[in-house]
C-alpha cells in the first residue's frame, strides 16, 4: 500500500513525449531527439516508451530560460 501524501503524488506525475509536445508546441520528433541527447532528462519505461517527470521539465524549462537569457546578452 503507497502512503504517498497528495503533494508527493502530484510531485511525481509524469508525461509522455507526446504531451510535452503539445505544451511546448513543437514536434514529438523534437522532444524525441532532446532525450535522445540528453538534454531532457527522461526514464524509459518500455521498450519504445519515455516518460518525463513534471519537476524534471519545468527545471529544464527554467535551465533554457536562463540560457537564452544569457546567450541574448
Amino acid at each position: 500500500m503507497s502512503t504517498l501524501s497528495a503533494n508527493s503524488t502530484e510531485e511525481q506525475s509524469f508525461l509522455n513525449p507526446q504531451e510535452i509536445s503539445g505544451l511546448l508546441r513543437v514536434s514529438v520528433q523534437t522532444v524525441r531527439r532532446w532525450i535522445k541527447e540528453g538534454s531532457l532528462p527522461a526514464y524509459k519505461v518500455g521498450p519504445r516508451m519515455w516518460r518525463i517527470r513534471k519537476t524534471d521539465l519545468d527545471e529544464w524549462l527554467d535551465q533554457q530560460r536562463s540560457t537564452t537569457a544569457i546567450d541574448d546578452n
